[in-house]
């Protein structure tokens, strides 16, 4: 409702006369209090819209509001949902992961072949209960790591998990997985397994657990051929001109790789992690015999790199070379030897560990091919 005031400079004060009266006998009071009652409520009834000879206009009024039925609202359930259940999971990690070598011939699993899981129960039973681990896809669909889409299934024959028991009174078991004929598993990147945590024998309000329930096994597989050694020297024809060499850091020092300068300590490229790398690319396919590095006789001498030859326009790998230090008095030429030389349009070197102490850096003053 909205009012105006027409007359806001006209005010008066009011006031009220005050009455008093004799009691004369009771009845007499009693009706004299009615009167005096009503006659105070006319009077005032009459003296309020005099009292600040305002004129009120009433301009608008709207009388359409309704109070909201959801203003207050109770949400009660039907029922207080309580599960009395015994529940059994699985402890720990929701993934296992091993990395492999392969050459083409035999693999190699670095962590070992087995891996055992630690299942626990809140409540022990009065009998014994089997339980396995069993190959489930459609985890996947929830598998939050990487490169999913890329790896391949780990075939049923590379691989056992027994059945196991766990045994009346106790809350806890060990089920073991095993890699097996592991000299099959060659395909890079590797292999991913999904495992789902199964009750053999149904038990009256026993379930599995909704949370920790499956373990995802996964292996890394990194083809390497041992194809190098390191050498004194490498009969063949020395070049660099025209390599093109990319690198993910100091790219503004590659142009020392093949300044033709192998002694200045001060025009050299530096590696200072140990993920960076080095990619020699030729303009076409050369059969390469090895590589000749040249790193100073100082605290900043290679001593250990990883080398990897595109095949197919994939870097495999070819092993790791790990030299001796430099006497301060000799050449500080340092050689790697392919055992079977390699054809290809591109080799990466990675992994460059300072001789001394991995936390220093490591400085190379030329660098050249040999074929």
């Amino acid at each position: 409702m909205k009012i105006i005031n027409t007359n806001k400079e006209k005010k008066y004060r009011c006031s009220f006369r005050k009455y008093t009266y004799t009691p004369f006998d009771k009845k007499q009071n009693k009706m004299k209090k009615i009167s005096f009652f009503v006659l105070s409520i006319i009077t005032i009834s009459l003296l309020f819209p005099a009292c600040e000879k305002d004129n009120i206009e009433i301009v608008s009024q709207d009388l359409s509001y309704q109070l909201d039925p959801n203003y207050i609202s109770v949400n009660i359930p039907d029922t207080f949902k309580f599960d009395p259940s015994n529940i059994i999971y699985l402890a720990g990690q929701t993934e296992v992961n091993f990395s492999a070598e392969t050459d083409g011939t035999t693999t190699t699993i670095k962590q070992g072949h087995s891996v055992s899981f630690t299942v626990n129960m809140k409540q022990s039973l009065d009998k014994d209960l089997k339980i396995r681990l069993m190959k489930d896809a459609t985890l996947l669909e929830n598998y939050k790591g990487e490169g999913k889409d890329k790896y391949f299934d780990l075939p049923e024959s590379n691989y056992s998990i027994p059945e196991i028991e766990l045994l009346a009174n106790n809350k806890s078991a060990e089920i073991t997985f095993s890699f097996e004929e592991i000299s099959s598993l060659q395909k890079a990147p590797g292999y991913l397994l999904p495992l789902r945590l199964e009750i053999v024998d149904k038990v009256t309000n026993l379930k599995v657990s909704e949370e920790k329930y499956y373990i995802f096994i996964k292996l890394d597989v990194e083809y390497t051929r041992n194809n190098i050694s390191v050498a004194d020297f490498i009969e063949g024809v020395n070049f660099n001109q025209s390599i093109l060499f990319e690198s993910n850091y100091r790219t503004n020092l590659l142009r020392y790789l093949k300044d033709g300068d192998e002694n200045n300590f001060y025009n050299s490229w530096i590696s200072e992690n140990k993920s960076d790398y080095l990619v020699l690319k030729l303009p076409e396919e050369e059969t390469i015999k090895g590589i000749k590095i040249n790193s100073p006789a100082s605290n900043t001498q290679l001593g250990a790199v990883t080398v990897l030859v595109n095949e197919n326009g994939t870097f495999v790998k070819h092993g790791e070379a790990t030299f001796a230090a430099i006497g301060f008095w000799d050449p500080n030429s340092l050689y790697i030897k392919f055992t079977e030389p390699v054809t290809t349009s591109s080799i990466r070197l990675e992994n460059f560990i300072n001789y001394y102490n991995t936390a220093n850096s490591t400085y190379i003053q030329e660098v050249n091919l040999i074929k």
